[in-house]
């Protein structure tokens, strides 16, 4: 479901999965449980997709891409020479800068995609065959304005980044400038929230078990959202912005309550202050059921893999809602 005061219209089938991969036992490879529609596919050559999240939105891409037998890339290079590189490998090993075009077949790819680097390189003209409907993911990691404080207990900061998520928006995501024509991307989708919550389980809970969050945190958060969405505004002014909620997560100081009291929170400040549209994936999630849906789950949250991120067949179903969003982008704002 696509929840919000602008998006109430049908949801079209752009991927569905095969009716043998819904029931108990069926395979959950999504290369084969995932059914293209090539006619509606082809209504979206011109559209272009940011996700700018955490590793559910990453995990979302590389699904997207396995699914779509699409060839995965950095947008975002890291120096050619980098010292204590060893401290870096989650970034680089995970799909946090990552591009592919979800119509396009391996092999023509792969050309245009070295033919793209092979003139930034030599501050060439890259081809304008670049692909069709490119699909990026970028991971920040929290909204917190102080540089390296949510993620220093998991991840050092990549010196290669912006040092937080406004900076990141500013300096480093019109990378995807060049896998889009030199335009902005038609839709991004924005979220955030469980870095966050990590964030504030060190910094103020000390890792306790028994964490919860408070007025302060509320208002922090409401504010660093508020502030995200401007800044990808100024930065990106001819994109249309959807925001992404959180679904239930039970990981560490993730619970349901904590992320229900979070999105509730936002909820108001973005549909109706400043017309910014809900992906609404708490509600998808809770309306899941074990008796008429996937098998049942013995990860701490129904739905996920490991508390956090979403089962692979899952994810393509976000897809496809995105997928719907980016044909309304082509064709006027989002909310009107």
């Amino acid at each position: 479901h696509a929840a919000g005061p602008c998006l109430h219209e049908e949801i079209l089938p752009f991927v569905s999965i095969r009716d043998v991969c819904l029931r108990r036992g069926g395979p959950a490879d999504v290369k084969k449980c995932a059914v293209a529609n090539r006619t509606l596919m082809n209504q979206l050559q011109d559209a272009s997709i940011l996700m700018l999240g955490d590793s559910t939105a990453a995990q979302l891409l590389g699904d997207a891409c396995s699914a779509f037998g699409s060839l995965m890339q950095p947008f975002i290079q890291p120096p050619k020479v980098l010292s204590n590189i060893s401290l870096y490998h989650h970034r680089l090993r995970s799909l946090d800068q990552h591009v592919c075009f979800l119509l396009q077949g391996k092999k023509r790819q792969k050309a245009v995609l070295e033919a793209r680097w092979r003139a930034a390189r030599t501050h060439g003209s890259p081809s304008e065959e670049f692909g069709s409907l490119p699909l990026a993911s970028f991971s920040h990691y929290g909204i917190g304005r102080s540089p390296n404080k949510h993620w220093a207990f998991a991840y050092p900061l990549a010196p290669w980044l912006g040092k937080n998520a406004f900076q990141q928006v500013q300096e480093n995501l019109p990378a995807i400038r060049g896998f889009t024509r030199s335009q902005d991307p038609k839709l991004i989708v924005v979220g955030s929230g469980f870095w966050d919550i990590a964030g504030w389980w060190q910094h103020d809970g000390n890792f306790s078990k028994g964490f919860q969050i408070t007025e302060r945190h509320m208002h922090l958060y409401v504010q660093g959202v508020t502030d995200l969405v401007k800044t990808l505004r100024d930065t990106f002014p001819h994109s249309q912005l959807v925001w992404r909620l959180m679904h239930p997560g039970s990981k560490h100081s993730i619970t349901p309550t904590i992320v229900h009291h979070l999105n509730q929170a936002v909820r108001a400040q973005l549909s109706n202050d400043m017309h910014v549209p809900i992906l609404d994936v708490e509600n998808m999630l809770l309306q899941l059921s074990p008796r008429d849906f996937f098998p049942r789950s013995y990860t701490p949250q129904y739905g996920t893999n490991d508390g956090r991120h979403l089962w692979p067949l899952l994810n393509l179903q976000v897809l496809n809602i995105i997928l719907n969003l980016a044909l309304r982008a082509l064709h006027g704002p989002l909310c009107a």
